[in-house]
C-alpha cells in the first residue's frame, strides 16, 4: 500500500525549513547591503587640477541619481570656501537652495528637528561650511538625525582632505576635529565620504 502522506510530510519539512531560515536571510541580506551601500573614497591630483570642480559634478550626479544631499566642507580659509562656493552656484542651479555658513546650517537643522521636511526642499539642497569644529558639530547632528524620517541620505565631500587627517596620516591635524569628522563618516544616514586631496609630492 503506498504511504500518500510522505510527500506532503517532505513538503512540510521543506516549508518549515524556510520559514525558520528566511528571516535570518532576508535580515542578512539587508545588513550586506547597508554595508554595500556606503563609499569611501580619496581623490588624489595635482594642486590646481580641477579636483574641486570635478567632485561638485560628481555631487551633482548623486543628488540626481540617489537623492543625496551634498554636504562640502573647504579647507579653514575664506579663499578656499569661495572657490568651493564658486563652482556650486555653477553647477547647482535648478530649484537648488545652497545654503553656506554657520548660520544657515544651523538653522537647517534646528527646523528640521522641529519636523519641518521643507527645508530638505525635496533633496534638492546643499549644504556647504569651511571646516571648523563649530560646523562640524552641526554636520554631526544632522546625519544622525533619525527623526523625523526622510528618504535622503547625506554624500560627505571634504577639500583637501589631508588637513583633517581621515584614513592617512600624511598630515598631523587637530585630535578633536579628526575625530569628529570620523564621526560623522559614520553617520546614521550617510551614504558615501569623498576626501579630496592633492598628491603627497605636490604639498
Amino acid at each position: 500500500m503506498v504511504n500518500l502522506t510522505e510527500p506532503y510530510n517532505s513538503l512540510f519539512s521543506v516549508l518549515s525549513f524556510f520559514t525558520k531560515y528566511s528571516f535570518l536571510l532576508i535580515c542578512s541580506v539587508f545588513m550586506i547591503n547597508k554595508i554595500l551601500e556606503f563609499v569611501h573614497e580619496l581623490k588624489i591630483g595635482e594642486e590646481q587640477s580641477g579636483k574641486s570642480r570635478k567632485t561638485v559634478n560628481l555631487a551633482y550626479e548623486n543628488m540626481q541619481k540617489y537623492k543625496e544631499i551634498p554636504i562640502f566642507f573647504a579647507f579653514a580659509t575664506k579663499e578656499m570656501e569661495n572657490s568651493l562656493n564658486f563652482h556650486l552656484h555653477n553647477k547647482f542651479t535648478d530649484n537648488v537652495m545652497i545654503l553656506q555658513g554657520l548660520a544657515a546650517i544651523r538653522k537647517f537643522k534646528s527646523l528640521l528637528e522641529q519636523g519641518n521636511q521643507s527645508v530638505l526642499n525635496n533633496g534638492k539642497v546643499v549644504l556647504s561650511c569651511i571646516g571648523r569644529y563649530e560646523a562640524l558639530e552641526e554636520i554631526l547632528q544632522i546625519v544622525n538625525l533619525t527623526d523625523p524620517q526622510h528618504p535622503y541620505k547625506f554624500g560627505v565631500y571634504i577639500d583637501e582632505a589631508d588637513t583633517y587627517g581621515i584614513d592617512h596620516d600624511q598630515v598631523i591635524s587637530e585630535v578633536k576635529k579628526d575625530n569628529i569628522i570620523n564621526s560623522i563618516a559614520d553617520g546614521k544616514n550617510v551614504a558615501r565620504v569623498i576626501e579630496i586631496t592633492a598628491t603627497p609630492m605636490s604639498q
